[in-house]
């Protein structure tokens, strides 16, 4: 749609996303499971990179692979009442690939916080993330799309910004987080 301004992304029910499924993925063959995260690397390099804007608006929980999706978000505005963020890929004894460690990296300002995610599988509520400054707001649910839209109409649309530059831009700025994409 070339009169959209900005991207928002939000899930239902207690859930923002949960994450893969790890039933399915067991049952994969070694090539189906190198094809499948060369695609989900691909979806995620698409989000961070995204012509426009990106704001996921985080009805609930998001983990693992739900909360690699959270973060490649430009803006994350989380709900207050319900969800936790969560990498718990050390309690399930897997590794996070390594775009998904730059993601991490990138998103994660803070060294600390970033290792407590990653090598205890924290959870943070959406007071927590907001503190450690990987959420930008926090909101009552049943404001949360309202202000997701909001934010983006007065913050974003209103800034007029050419989506093929801030694609370059976007891809200048994760230039080195892509390149761990095709891995």
């Amino acid at each position: 749609n070339d009169d959209a301004k900005v991207l928002i992304t939000t899930g239902t029910g207690k859930y923002y996303s949960n994450g893969l499924d790890l039933d399915w993925l067991r049952n994969r063959s070694a090539e189906q499971m190198t094809q499948f995260r060369r695609l989900l690397n691909d979806l995620l390099a698409r989000i961070l990179t995204f012509k426009l804007p990106t704001i996921a608006a985080v009805n609930g929980h998001s983990y693992a692979g739900g909360g690699l999706l959270f973060l490649v978000h430009d803006y994350r505005i989380m709900r207050k009442e319900r969800g936790w963020f969560c990498l718990p890929e050390i309690r399930l004894q897997m590794r996070l690939p390594p775009f998904w460690n730059q993601i991490c990296r990138f998103k994660i300002s803070d060294k600390n916080v970033l290792r407590d995610i990653v090598f205890l599988g924290k959870r943070y509520t959406a007071d927590e993330a907001a503190k450690c400054k990987f959420v930008d707001m926090v909101v009552p649910g049943d404001q949360l799309l309202n202000t997701a839209i909001e934010f983006g109409n007065n913050h974003l649309a209103k800034a007029d910004l050419s989506p093929d530059i801030l694609h370059w831009l976007k891809k200048d700025l994760f230039a080195t987080e892509l390149e761990y994409s095709k891995l």
